[in-house]
């Protein structure tokens, strides 16, 4: 993705749209770690 990339600002805005979409991944998998651990203490 990034090797065809010629223009530096472009390619500074996908890496923080990559970023910022990482850390969203990251905490609905938290989230998802909090959900199975009150299902499992409730059950």
């Amino acid at each position: 993705m990034f090797s065809n990339e010629k223009d530096a600002i472009e390619l500074v805005k996908k890496k923080d749209i990559i970023t910022t979409l990482e850390k969203a991944v990251d905490s609905a998998e938290n989230v998802s770690d909090v959900i199975k651990t009150i299902i499992v203490k409730s059950a």
